[in-house]
């Protein structure tokens, strides 16, 4: 129990103090002795009116200043795509890594069990071409080569110019300018 809302040891005709206004502001009781001062000084009572009516004026005060201000428009978070749907975009960059890494799986396994399968055999894998193919091609090679060397002499004979010569010179040359 408070001392000050009981009015025990208080002296008689002494003022309120600020602790025992703002008690009494709380809605506290001042006690008898306290309450028959505030009803018996002046003084008193006017700085308890004078302090109530602060405090209310603060409070018409602050109700009127939030009134008065505009309310602030809430910002607003735009629908920011994947942002919205999270568990989508896990979604697709498991589907991403999965379509990349399934061929790649497949590529390599693939390549190592022909070289597995080769060794488990005891059969040589020929980086080339087999001896059969390699005859095809040589043939056609010495076919072609045939074929340039005629129509090199058939083009050198139609210039007058000698197949064969070293020092390129044309033939009958010399015939001419005698």
């Amino acid at each position: 129990m408070s001392s000050i809302g009981h009015g025990f040891g208080r002296e008689p005709g002494r003022h309120l103090d600020e602790d025992e206004f703002g008690l009494a502001m709380m809605g506290e009781s001042l006690g008898a002795d306290a309450q028959a001062h505030v009803d018996g000084c002046a003084e008193c009572r006017a700085e308890m009116e004078l302090f109530t009516g602060s405090v209310g004026n603060f409070g018409l005060a602050a109700l009127r200043w939030s009134e008065a201000q505009r309310p602030a428009a809430m910002p607003q978070k735009a629908a920011a795509g994947w942002r919205m749907y999270p568990a989508a975009g896990w979604a697709l960059a498991a589907a991403v890594l999965l379509g990349v890494m399934v061929p790649v799986t497949v590529h390599f396994q693939h390549g190592h069990s022909a070289v597995e399968t080769a060794a488990d055999t005891g059969s040589e894998i020929e980086a080339g071409d087999s001896a059969e193919q390699i005859a095809k091609d040589n043939a056609l090679l010495a076919a072609v080569d045939d074929e340039l060397s005629q129509s090199e002499a058939q083009m050198l004979a139609a210039h007058g110019w000698q197949a064969g010569s070293a020092s390129g010179a044309k033939t009958g040359l010399r015939e001419r300018r005698r």
